[in-house]
């Protein structure tokens, strides 16, 4: 049995180091030849773009509620150098809540362009920052778009606002 002490002194043989630096090279070539990366990415958040599939009586009372994102999504992807044979990129939408920490995604429509709904999220209406963005399965990501909502003057209802103006208490 070989103690570390024993395997720092002993010195690696020329062979062993060759096949050791080709393994890692090979894993940093396929990794670049198969990436796959945006060459365009349009996020369309409209003003109404945010929904509470079930509103409260009043949100400012209940401003937490499950809500649901609407985005019109069109994108263009580079494709890698050498593409792996049949394999399509897997787009998903990213929104993310900077300030209560919800996440969620949803496939993109492929081909682009088209609308895509991530559900499930839960914010607080009162006090947010969604962050959208396109990721592909190669782990490339588009630009983030950055937006909160507010409550609406119906009290049932919020609408989007661009940037990230957190209100509420």
């Amino acid at each position: 049995m070989l103690s570390f002490a024993h395997a720092v002194r002993t010195k690696p043989t020329p062979s062993l180091l060759l096949v050791v630096l080709a393994a890692g090279l090979a894993g940093c070539a396929s990794h670049d030849l198969y990436s796959f990366s945006f060459r365009k990415a349009e996020l369309t958040l409209g003003d109404r773009g945010i929904a509470i599939p079930v509103p409260p009586p009043s949100l400012r009372d209940a401003p937490v509620q499950e809500s649901e994102v609407t985005v019109d999504v069109d994108y263009i992807l580079d494709e890698p150098a050498q593409p792996p044979q049949d394999t399509e990129a897997a787009v998903e939408l990213w929104v993310r809540d900077r300030v209560g920490g919800a996440v969620a995604s949803a496939l993109a429509p492929a081909p682009p362009p088209g609308t895509v709904t991530v559900e499930g999220l839960v914010l607080d209406h009162t006090r947010n920052c969604l962050e959208l963005w396109l990721e592909v399965d190669g782990g490339a990501r588009s630009e983030v778009t950055v937006v909160h909502t507010v409550i609406d003057d119906d009290d049932v209802s919020v609408r989007v606002e661009p940037g990230c103006e957190v209100g509420g208490s």
